[in-house]
């Protein structure tokens, strides 16, 4: 087993370190940090799992990586400028909240049951096993996004947002709680009966517990949707946030042609090509839009027009 987890899970860690404590702060290596955490622990947690044939600890380092990945958030966005809004103080502390309640009460039912039954075929498959393993990093990922986003990049503190989602997250937690209890009372009553629990919330549905996660993270992503506004995203659809050229030779993040940024004062030669400029090409970004907007009236026509250019887009909406 040793000599297992030195083949794999010893350079996963260090690999996992050296990209966390990197010196680089910008949006996507904030991304890529968190993904390498998320799915370096569940290599490392994968490899004696599978050596002892066991799944008694899927669950727990479930709620690890959870834990992991918050407490890595709150790190680097303290690393970045020394300072934490509400919001994202209070999404980490329903992250934790949610993961610690649920992390205890299942490995709590693994050790009384004494296995999970899902497993019973997937642990002596390497390959089905380790996809297991990933498939809950996945899920991770999946949950986290949201907060990644706020965690990685401006934001306000819109009251109304942090209401509704608040409330909206403590009454699925509550539900949750709530079937999660009456199903384990229902359990060691009837242990050997097996018979499928009718009373309490599940009498009002079939998987309740679920209804109340779903109800949960509805609630975590509404207090996350402020972030989601602005014109910042245009970038990523334009070039995924990198200094690329198109075919029609429209350069850097915000996809600028060479004749469009001598229109608006951006130096362009065989010297100096400031459309590679972050700063001056996305003061360029908000002059555009700006215009754009001016001439339609709605931004939704501005952020159109900036893809094909505010003549192109204002002979298609004439036709």
């Amino acid at each position: 087993m040793i000599r297992f987890f030195f083949i794999l899970g010893i350079p996963a860690l260090a690999f996992m370190l050296s990209f966390i404590i990197s010196t680089d702060n910008n949006e996507l290596d904030f991304f890529l940090k968190v993904i390498s955490l998320i799915f370096g622990l569940q290599l490392i947690g994968f490899i004696p799992s599978f050596y002892l044939k066991s799944e008694k600890y899927y669950d727990l380092f479930g709620g690890l990586t959870f834990v992991s990945s918050i407490l890595l958030m709150l790190f680097l966005k303290f690393k970045i400028n020394s300072d934490l809004n509400i919001r994202e103080i209070i999404l980490a502390s329903c992250v934790l909240l949610w993961t610690i309640r649920l992390s205890f009460f299942l490995f709590q039912r693994v050790k009384r049951v004494g296995k999970d039954v899902r497993f019973d075929n997937l642990k002596l498959s390497f390959s089905k096993f380790l996809l297991a393993w990933m498939t809950q990093g996945l899920w991770v990922f999946i949950c986290l996004f949201p907060i990644l986003v706020v965690f990685s990049s401006p934001t306000n503190n819109d009251i109304m947002y942090l209401t509704l989602g608040g409330l909206l997250y403590l009454f699925g937690l509550l539900i949750e709680i709530i079937a999660d209890y009456q199903k384990t009372i229902h359990n060691k009553l009837n242990n050997k009966k097996r018979e499928f629990i009718s009373s309490g919330l599940w009498s009002k549905s079939r998987h309740p517990n679920y209804f109340g996660e779903f109800l949960i993270w509805t609630g975590i992503t509404i207090i996350c949707f402020p972030v989601f506004s602005g014109f910042k995203y245009l970038a990523l659809i334009e070039s995924g946030l990198e200094n690329v050229v198109s075919p029609a030779g429209a350069t850097g993040f915000w996809q600028i042609l060479k004749s469009t940024a001598r229109e608006y004062d951006l130096e362009v030669n065989s010297a100096i090509d400031e459309r590679y400029h972050l700063e001056k090409s996305t003061q360029f970004a908000c002059d555009y839009l700006n215009e754009a907007y001016s001439i339609f009236g709605s931004w939704t026509m501005a952020a159109a027009s900036y893809n094909m250019g505010m003549n192109g887009f204002d002979s298609k909406i004439r036709v």
